[in-house]
């Protein structure tokens, strides 16, 4: 090879390898910025993750809330009927007392009656 065909050879190596390089350095751009933008995906991702899990925190909070209430609701349902059951025994009771002093009036109002008629 003349030296003239070594010159164009190198020099046609070089316009190769710098093309190679400019290629090289695009896609470097541009895998950096996918990167990037990855990057602020994530950083989104995160922030909506921990939002999640505050929400999914304050539901399950809201939630056993809820169930303590309905827990005290059913405890109170359970003696409700007992309750209605000693107000339905003292009504009785009451109704029972109440025909009984009515009686005793009356045998009462009987006897004066009678001891009316005895002094007359």
């Amino acid at each position: 090879m003349t030296e003239q065909r070594k010159q164009d050879q190198y020099q046609l190596e070089l316009s190769s390898t710098k093309q190679t390089l400019a290629q090289a350095e695009r896609m470097m751009a541009t895998l950096q910025q996918e990167k990037a933008q990855l990057q602020e995906e994530v950083q989104k991702l995160q922030i909506k993750t921990q939002t999640m899990s505050k929400e999914l925190a304050d539901t399950k909070l809201e939630k056993d809330s809820i169930i303590s209430t309905l827990k005290a609701e059913v405890e109170q349902q359970k003696h409700a009927p007992t309750r209605e059951t000693d107000a339905m025994k003292q009504t009785m009771i009451v109704q029972r007392l109440t025909a009984q002093l009515k009686e005793v009036n009356f045998e009462n109002a009987e006897l004066k009656a009678g001891r009316g008629e005895e002094m007359a």
